[in-house]
């Protein structure tokens, strides 16, 4: 999948480049993993999440460090994802984030404990985990992140599902105006208009760009940037469904100046992240 209005670039220039935006699997799931992921989303994964395959075409378009995210489907699945989350952690090209699941009993002591294993943040996706980003149940959880100093990565859009519906963020952050967030996919996968409507102008409010960038037009993510301003914005490719290489073509393809590339490929999530 090449959009048109995508300027390929064999040469990248001298930027540095962090992927705000994959997910991994262990060695043994991988594979499966990858197909359902493919499957929810209708889009063929590019590839096996494995580590190695991440690490392979990040090496292949310079990309430095990765942000990696898990999503428990089940309860029971949660604290076997943030262990793995916390080895994949101890490799300094990663930075991982833990999970929850809104059936979690013990919801509390496991953010904590993601807190206490040095993992970044909390990766959500309530249209997988089947809840709605606004859950009354959630509000409690989202002020023991933010007081754990816990960045929350949202799963954002997809107009098949109201659950993740840019206006669902928006009623959160009514609620908690500081919690520290990012709005992935523009801040509404398939819901760009949205979310360009409804989600507020905020310093904690950040968005990445991974599966969104080469499917909305350049114009919605222009104006998008300028809403919020280019200190709001991380690069994210979203492996395995994507090429990385597809991804920061699609980027670079917007046309931004060198400040502005600069700031989104690397700078502002070394800032959200408070890392080197």
């Amino acid at each position: 999948l090449i959009p048109p209005q995508v300027k390929r670039t064999d040469v990248i220039m001298d930027l540095r480049i962090i992927d705000a935006h994959n997910h991994v699997f262990p060695q043994k799931i991988a594979d499966k993993a990858s197909v359902s992921i493919g499957n929810f989303y209708d889009i063929p994964s590019f590839c096996a999440a494995t580590i190695d395959n991440l690490k392979l075409n990040g090496d292949k378009n310079g990309v430095e460090k990765f942000l990696i995210c898990s999503t428990s489907m089940t309860p029971h699945q949660t604290v076997g994802i943030n262990d793995f989350m916390a080895a994949m952690n101890e490799d300094e090209r990663f930075i991982a984030l833990g999970t929850t699941n809104p059936d979690d009993e013990n919801w509390r002591e496991e953010i904590e404990r993601v807190k206490s294993l040095g993992l970044y943040g909390i990766k959500l996706h309530s249209d997988m985990q089947k809840f709605d980003i606004d859950d009354s149940r959630m509000i409690e959880r989202y002020r023991c992140m933010r007081d754990l100093g816990l960045p929350v990565l949202f799963h954002m859009g997809d107009k098949r599902y109201d659950s993740s519906a840019p206006f669902r963020l928006a009623n959160v952050l009514r609620e908690i105006p500081d919690l520290v967030c990012i709005a992935a996919h523009m801040g509404g996968y398939s819901r760009w208009d949205e979310a360009y409507s409804v989600l507020p102008v905020l310093d904690n409010l950040y968005f990445d760009t991974s599966s969104a960038l080469g499917l909305m037009s350049n114009e919605q993510a222009l104006r998008m940037i300028e809403k919020h301003g280019e200190d709001r914005f991380v690069f994210g490719s979203d492996y395995p469904l994507w090429d990385p290489k597809w991804a920061l073509d699609a980027f670079l393809g917007l046309g931004l100046g060198e400040t502005a590339n600069r700031k989104i490929l690397a700078e502002n999530f070394c800032k959200l992240f408070n890392i080197e």
